[in-house]
């Protein structure tokens, strides 16, 4: 049976390889598909046993593995992507948030920076707390990109009167005329999205994205299993 303190060890030896053979990679120095595959059972092995020990690890290894090892180069993509739900949402999330990051840019926004104004936008007050679990952050990140915001004049925080160690967040004029300008583009770009998709795709896509995400609510990634 695979011990906790063994899985983290073993999972951190898994990195450092990952990261050695995306070094050979890039040097041109070919690599054994099948030692990959096994690299990538094996990790996938310490996940299931323990989540929350190495979910930081299994991020990381998608992210980075499946970038440089991807365009059917080697039986590990494969695997990734038919045993992955994780791959198909981070590579379909970082192609639409790297189009819209031009939109954005021009308005000197990143689309991080929007996802925040967009959660604040037809709210009347969310606390900061409030505003980093809409967002999916901790508090020290959210609490960053506040500050940048309120610099831009985008956001007001005011100490909220109920608790004086607490904030309360708005936003402010100009923010509302920045995200009716960028609406239109957003919209064009879902458009673009869509295209060659009926809508009755997009209906039955929505309905699985929404089982998908009550499922995911339902599990407590604190929990220790």
């Amino acid at each position: 049976m695979m011990g906790r303190k063994f899985a983290i060890q073993r999972v951190h030896e898994l990195r450092d390889f990952i990261d050695l053979a995306i070094d050979q990679r890039r040097n041109g120095i070919s690599i054994k598909a099948a030692n990959l595959h096994e690299l990538l059972k094996e990790s996938l092995l310490c996940h299931k046993k323990h989540k929350k020990s190495i979910y930081k690890f299994n991020n990381y290894t998608y992210n980075k593995f499946t970038y440089y090892f991807s365009e059917g180069r080697c039986l590990m993509t494969k695997y990734i992507q038919m045993e992955s739900l994780g791959y198909w949402l981070h590579q379909t999330s970082a192609l639409h948030r790297r189009a819209f990051a031009i939109e954005t840019k021009k308005f000197g926004l990143t689309t991080e920076q929007y996802g925040l104004l967009f959660q604040l936008h037809n709210r009347e007050k969310v606390s900061q707390k409030k505003l980093a679990n809409l967002i999916h952050k901790d508090q020290a990140t959210t609490g960053k990109i506040v500050e940048k915001l309120e610099a831009k004049g985008l956001l007001k925080r005011l100490t909220d009167p109920s608790d004086r160690r607490a904030f309360q967040l708005y936003i402010s004029d100009n923010c509302g005329e920045v995200l009716n300008k960028l609406k239109p583009l957003a919209e064009a770009l879902n458009a673009k999205a869509w295209e060659g998709i009926s809508t009755e795709e997009i209906k039955m896509f929505e309905s699985i994205m929404l089982r998908l995400q009550n499922n995911l609510n339902n599990i407590n990634v604190n929990e220790d299993e």
